[in-house]
């Protein structure tokens, strides 16, 4: 087949395709994001990761104490929901405590996806403090 009449039929092709497809729904992409806007409910919870630090020992005490298990070891990843300790993750050993329920479990998912994108050269750098005793 002649090189200049397989482009014409590609050509053809594609815009067949296109003709199917019909035009892209852009306005009914901006009705469901202004009606996902205006759902009713509680309004999502701001969740902040961040790492711990010493002045964090109090807080990580009473969430362990809540679990029912010891604090996790230095360097812990925070997840801050709504301005409270509601998860932290152990990069030590990998130990997660969470609340029992609500957006500090869902926070724990979080934190995790964060563990695996650190690399050793920003846990090498993470702050380490001594035990809770």
């Amino acid at each position: 087949m002649h090189p200049y009449l397989r482009g014409a039929l590609a050509d053809a092709h594609a815009r067949d395709l296109r003709g199917l497809a019909g035009p892209w729904p852009w306005r009914l992409l901006r009705r469901r994001r202004r009606a996902a806007a205006a759902l009713p409910g509680p309004p999502p919870a701001e969740v902040r990761i961040r790492w711990a630090f010493a002045d964090d020992t109090r807080a990580l005490v009473r969430l362990a104490a809540g679990t029912g298990d010891r604090p996790p070891r230095a360097p812990v990843l925070l997840a801050e929901v709504d301005g409270h300790v509601g998860a932290a993750l152990s990069l030590c050993d990998g130990r997660a405590i969470a609340t029992a329920a609500g957006p500090g479990a869902e926070a724990l998912d979080l934190l995790a996806v964060r563990a695996s994108q650190l690399g050793p050269a920003s846990r090498a750098a993470a702050p380490h403090w001594r035990s809770y005793h």
